[in-house]
């Protein structure tokens, strides 16, 4: 009885390690970091060093005089060419809004 305690007892520590490696590497991968203004926002990724940032995604937006938000334009990073490249315009009408597409990216 107490071999088969202690089996147990080590089975549930190890599984309980493993559990939480995986969820510090499932956050780590997925840490998000937002710098935001009236006008725009930016989604970037923290790096595995935990000090640098990538960017991912840039919206921008427009507002009609009474402060409704008319327009929203979003753009992703491209890493290779080192600037912002249009994905989409969304605006919206007195209906319902519009979805432009800007790019054939994914």
């Amino acid at each position: 009885m107490k071999k088969t305690f202690t089996k147990k007892t080590l089975v549930a520590g190890i599984a309980a390690a493993l559990m939480t490696l995986t969820a510090t590497n499932v956050n780590a991968k997925e840490t998000f970091i937002y710098g935001q203004n009236q006008q725009s926002l930016i989604v970037s990724t923290l790096n595995e060093d935990g000090k640098t940032l990538t960017p991912k995604w840039k919206y921008e937006y427009q507002y009609d005089t009474l402060g409704t938000m008319t327009e929203k334009k979003a753009y992703r990073w491209d890493a290779e060419q080192m600037t912002w490249t249009p994905a989409y315009l969304l605006t919206w009408k007195t209906e319902r809004p519009t979805l432009q597409k800007l790019s054939e990216n994914k």
